[in-house]
């Protein structure tokens, strides 16, 4: 089942199980940590990566940046990071993270390396939702975009 989760076989009721022959060609897989620089670059292209913004907070009713399965009154640690590629934006990243207690956090680091040090638990991958939106006004200004540009919004929830 396992296996079948993270795309390496397929299972069919009634047949045997197979290996997935498309995997070699997945150059990255979206439940796998990996850093967005190392990537860009293997491609050729020069990495920039530029925290916008970052803090702690306390999440309350109402709050735009708030997941609905984090309750009111819970600590987490913002960020709000652009990758560049050559000098063009290619990407942005906003992340929350819950804190279980006091810690300094770098806001340049990988999230799954602030989760882990926040909460003090290995993180994996729970949830994912793919979504085409429009971009605000202020995520627009961050990508260098138009507001009411057409873009790709990944979701992702983890712990």
């Amino acid at each position: 089942v396992r296996l079948e989760e993270r795309g390496y076989v397929h299972r069919t009721q009634g047949t045997r199980t197979t290996p997935n022959r498309r995997l070699p060609d997945v150059g990255r897989r979206i439940d796998e940590q990996f850093d967005h620089s190392l990537s860009i670059r293997a491609a050729g292209y020069e990495p920039r990566l530029e925290v916008m913004a970052s803090g702690v907070r306390v999440l309350q009713a109402g709050d735009p940046e708030r997941f609905d399965d984090l309750p009111d009154g819970t600590r987490v640690f913002r960020t709000v990071k652009v990758w560049s590629v050559d000098g063009a934006p290619y990407a942005l990243a906003e992340d929350l993270v819950p804190l279980a207690h006091e810690v300094d956090l770098d806001p340049r680091r990988p999230v799954f390396e602030l989760a882990e040090e926040g909460n003090g638990i290995r993180v994996a991958w729970e949830t994912l939702w793919v979504d085409a939106v429009s971009l605000n006004a202020e995520r627009a200004g961050l990508l260098s975009a138009a507001p009411g540009a057409p873009v790709v919004e990944l979701s992702l929830i983890h712990i």
